[in-house]
């Protein structure tokens, strides 16, 4: 992918949940993809999108 990305923080912001809740999700391989930067953990915004759409419930 190409673009820019975002670091843990940010993405738990952009998502609406804390930096800890992004951080467990990921341990437990149900967050959003992650990629690596050197030691930085980053998301794509597209990434973020795709995973909030599929969390998305009828009403």
């Amino acid at each position: 992918m190409i673009g820019p990305v975002f670091t843990v923080k940010r993405a738990a912001e952009y998502c609406g949940i804390k930096t800890q809740t992004l951080y467990n999700l990921k341990a437990a391989g149900k967050g959003p993809k992650a990629y690596k930067q050197g030691r930085l953990t980053v998301y794509y915004p597209a990434d973020l999108d795709a995973w909030l759409a599929e969390r998305l419930v009828a009403a």
